[in-house]
């Protein structure tokens, strides 16, 4: 809950954007290695515990994507439109791959 709160309050220029992302990549890739080698269970919920924080994250930083990349209200709703045109695209053709 935390993180999902606090990325896009923190991630609001194109600087701290980069800075978020990488953090947020790597966090997903320390948590994806343990489950790549034979971990126990202590690691294993630790890195699941990672993985969640960086899905909260990632999850709520793109639901503000829109707003924090467009500068008027309109280009917000172009984004927006675009974004979930290609979503709806993209959905309608994975069924049959």
């Amino acid at each position: 809950m935390p993180f999902s709160y606090w990325a896009p309050r923190f991630l609001t220029g194109y600087k701290q954007l980069r800075i978020g992302l990488t953090l947020i990549l790597l966090g997903y890739l320390i948590g994806l290695t343990p489950f790549l080698f034979n971990s126990g269970t202590v690691v294993l919920t630790i890195a699941t515990m990672i993985l969640g924080a960086t899905t909260a994250a990632i999850f709520s930083l793109a639901m503000s994507f829109i707003t924090i990349l467009a500068n008027t209200p309109d280009e917000a709703g172009q984004i927006g439109g675009t974004a979930q045109s290609g979503g709806y695209l993209i959905a309608s053709i994975s069924p049959y791959c």
